[in-house]
């Protein structure tokens, strides 16, 4: 896939937002000695992250941060790669917010500089506090989004709460994502827009409720508009019955492998996983077809991948299978 150049956004001024009374300050129109203090503590929080020391993130936390937010640090920490240059961050977006409210939420939107449009929402508070979102290199052209949270308590900033997720996948966000799936649905090629599709909806939410992409709702009729195309079209499990031992085919989705997505098919054989040689020549007969079967999924990836499994598959459990990776002939 084509690299796309990642987004960053360096808008000023003042802001409005939903509460008249409310002044949100963006970016480089933060006073300075403020914009300075909270880096100094980002630092020291991806510092905690990169040497996945929790204890190190929790010193500079607000009294307010949830009990149960400090069990998921040791989960969201696998997400930082080991050795990765905090001064490499890209910082997306950063807020001043002041003169708040102590009940209700609100939120403030994103510029036109941004192509993506996103609203961010937040809880009012009394005291001032500051959003800093900034995005990190995961592997490839893929990066993940690191959202922060702060409230002043006696005069310092401290951590509030804070979501990490994924934020770009092979230079797109999720709203870019969105795009092609929707041009290729557009074109036709409803395979294609459905794989896509699933991994938009794996980065859509990179800072849990404090972001909104302005996508949501029309992604969200496109997913249901193309699960309704492939239910009129196939009846899974799908039988083969042109492949003399009748492969049926259970799902299709896309699999995360490396640095990229790949479609997955995932079918049960009549032929034994452990006789490869059998297998592996049924499921050469099954990858000449599945351009027929599923039309548009070569314009999605090149490569698929196959999970080939004698053992009923439901819902429920895990089962033995062997895989297969053949690129298009």
């Amino acid at each position: 896939m084509k690299k796309t150049a990642i987004i960053c956004l360096l808008v000023c001024g003042l802001v409005c937002c939903k509460n008249a009374n409310r002044i949100v300050l963006r970016n480089k129109d933060i006073p300075e000695k403020d914009r300075n203090e909270i880096q100094a503590i980002i630092s020291k929080v991806y510092s905690g992250f990169v040497a996945k020391d929790a204890s190190y993130i929790k010193s500079i936390t607000s009294k307010f941060f949830k009990t149960e937010e400090f069990g998921l640090l040791d989960t969201m920490m696998t997400f930082i790669p080991t050795g990765e240059d905090f001064s490499k961050r890209v910082v997306i977006d950063e807020c001043l917010i002041e003169n708040g409210k102590d009940y209700g939420t609100d939120s403030i939107e994103s510029v036109n500089l941004n192509p993506d449009g996103y609203i961010i929402t937040f809880e009012h508070e009394t005291n001032p506090f500051y959003i800093y979102m900034f995005s990190v290199f995961n592997g490839g052209s893929n990066r993940i989004l690191i959202s922060c949270f702060f409230l002043k308590e006696n005069g310092l900033w401290k951590l509030r709460t804070l979501f990490i997720g994924p934020y770009l996948y092979n230079g797109e966000t999720a709203p870019q994502i969105y795009a092609r799936a929707k041009k290729m649905s557009d074109n036709g090629n409803v395979i294609g827009s459905y794989l896509t599709m699933a991994i938009y909806s794996q980065y859509a939410i990179p800072a849990g409720p404090l972001l909104h992409y302005k996508t949501e709702n029309a992604s969200r009729e496109l997913t249901d508009t193309l699960r309704e195309k492939i239910k009129e079209k196939y009846s899974f499990p799908l039988k083969i019955n042109d492949i003399a031992t009748a492969p049926e085919i259970f799902s299709l989705y896309p699999q995360f492998v490396g640095n990229r997505y790949y479609p997955l098919v995932l079918y049960k054989s009549s032929v034994s996983i452990y006789d490869t040689v059998s297998l592996g020549a049924e499921n050469k007969k099954l990858h000449k077809v599945i351009g027929e079967i599923f039309p548009g999924m070569f314009q999605f990836s090149d490569t698929i991948i196959y999970h080939v499994t004698n053992q009923p598959i439901g819902n429920a459990g895990e089962f033995k299978y062997y895989g297969f990776f053949r690129a298009r002939e």
